[in-house]
């Protein structure tokens, strides 16, 4: 049996309790790269001594939190 689908004003709730910490966050990270001068995190491509991709992240600058 499947569930009755919600009214239209509780959908519109839920896109925006979902949207809004990844606006929130999305945000916050541009504005560290366009004001703050934050350069944006890269991947390195594996080499070939066998790095797992989680390796791969380039780390912040040392004293950076």
């Amino acid at each position: 049996m499947a569930p009755k689908p919600l009214p239209r004003d509780l959908r519109q709730l839920q896109t925006i309790i979902l949207a809004a910490p990844v606006a929130v966050v999305s945000s916050y990270i541009l504005y560290k790269r366009l004001f703050l001068g934050e350069e944006q995190r890269k991947l390195e491509p594996p080499d070939a001594s066998g790095k797992k991709l989680a390796d791969t992240f380039v780390t912040r600058p040392e004293g950076r939190p």
